[in-house]
């Protein structure tokens, strides 16, 4: 038979005091504590119901919620374990003593709840790096009236500014879901079943550069003839596909990233031109002007973005020295597609006033990473003169503009060596110029 888990998203939304302070990277606007809370219980619900439990959720709603009637309700339906999830606080405030960490809470003296909460908290230890504030006795309600085995996990420190921006992101949230379900699936002997992943049709963010650096060039000085760059337009371009190549990448794409990020390089938002970050790492919304971050070269700031990127798409390695100062931050693979960038590389990656969740405006493909998709099916549309991306000498300049003008030759691969059958064609098809 089916164990039942009773699952408590600790306090409601107008909970007085429960939650952060104002962060002004996010406009000034706070996060409740319950935001992060039904999250990640919902997540939860998930994976426990695949993996095979019952679930009854004692808190369904974003209302106040009593203690007491939490507990009568897991009692009265003979729930087999109570997990309650919370985010911790200090005093309210950002300030130099801020409290981290996360933790796992039992009723004094439980030997089944210490055995619980060490199955689920040597699997929270393993995820995002926090500092680990151990197993701890507490007389708390919930853990002192629930008729079964009983845990309370507190995730992070809303007081904390580094684990306040967490609470938002659903890859954490996700992740706290998935350690709780694995620990409860090891106290109850059950195996954990781990989600399939879905394979969606979109642009992925790993593969072969499409278009040249000619083109390049040419839709980015049609968008903006003078580009703050500090290197010139066709250079920085070239950086695109050279850069990509080396981590796999789809260079073109993440160039219209960078489009989209800076205004085709008029910059003017947070980021400054002098700080070669064409991705917006380190910028979150609302922030200081120049307080993302900053790279030595244009080339390192494209190289940045390269790596930030690889760090969504792929598992793979880097090929280069890590450069991406917020590489180990993401979950390596989460993201394979461009599309799926908005919430993730952008907060929230869609117009609230326009929709009511990010899921309905993937539906609606109307998203930070449909934007920049769109752009470069824009961009591949673009037809560019390559005869400079041709490694020719100056002397051959001349004659390569006659045979490629004349259809004499394609031009390409001006110093290697060529078969017979391509001089019979470049004499045919003088010949046929000739005669005409």
């Amino acid at each position: 038979m089916s164990k039942l888990i009773a699952l408590d998203d600790g306090h409601g939304m107008q909970t007085a005091g429960k939650r952060t302070p104002s962060i002004p990277e996010l406009g000034g606007r706070v996060i409740h504590e319950n935001e992060f809370n039904r999250e990640v219980v919902k997540y939860l619900d998930q994976e426990l119901k695949r993996c095979g439990f019952n679930t009854l959720l004692v808190a369904p709603t974003d209302t106040d919620t009593s203690l007491k009637s939490r507990t009568d309700l897991a009692n009265s339906k003979g729930a087999d374990a109570f997990i309650s999830i919370h985010y911790n606080a200090f005093d309210g405030k950002f300030d130099d003593y801020d409290p981290e960490g996360l933790s796992v809470h039992i009723y004094p003296g439980s030997k089944e709840g210490r055995k619980l909460a060490e199955c689920v908290h040597k699997y929270l230890i393993m995820g995002t790096s926090q500092k680990d504030r151990g197993i701890k006795e507490n007389n708390f309600h919930v853990l002192r009236e629930t008729k079964m085995v009983a845990i309370l996990s507190e995730n992070g420190f809303m007081d904390n500014k580094r684990e306040a921006m967490l609470m938002l992101t659903v890859d954490f949230q996700k992740e706290v879901a998935i350690e709780h379900a694995k620990g409860i699936c090891d106290y109850f002997g059950v195996k954990y079943i781990a989600e399939e992943p879905k394979i969606e049709v979109g642009t992925l963010i790993m593969g072969e550069t499409q278009c040249s650096a000619a083109q390049l060039e040419k839709f980015l000085l049609s968008k903006n003839p003078s580009p703050k760059l500090n290197v010139s337009v066709t250079e920085f371009c070239k950086l695109w596909i050279s850069e990509s190549k080396i981590e796999g990448v789809r260079g073109d794409v993440a160039f219209c990233q960078a489009c989209h990020e800076t205004g085709f390089f008029k910059f003017g938002g947070l980021v400054l031109p002098e700080q070669n970050n064409f991705g917006g790492i380190g910028a979150t919304n609302n922030s200081a002007v120049g307080k993302g971050a900053w790279f030595d070269s244009p080339q390192f700031g494209v190289r940045a973005s390269i790596q930030h990127l690889k760090a969504y798409g792929s598992k793979e390695p880097l090929v280069n020295e890590c450069i991406d100062p917020r590489f180990k931050l993401v979950t390596r693979g989460v993201t394979p597609n461009f599309e799926d960038l908005g919430g993730r590389w952008a907060y929230p990656g869609y117009s609230k006033s326009k929709y009511s969740s990010l899921q309905e405006a993937k539906t609606a493909k109307d998203t930070y990473g449909h934007f920049i998709v769109n752009m470069y099916n824009e961009l591949e549309k673009v037809v560019a003169d390559e005869s400079n991306e041709i490694d020719l000498s100056e002397w051959a300049k001349k004659a390569h503009k006659f045979v490629t003008e004349n259809e004499i030759s394609d031009g390409t691969r001006p110093k290697e060596n060529v078969t017979r059958e391509e001089i019979w064609t470049m004499i045919y098809n003088y010949h046929q110029k000739m005669v005409q």
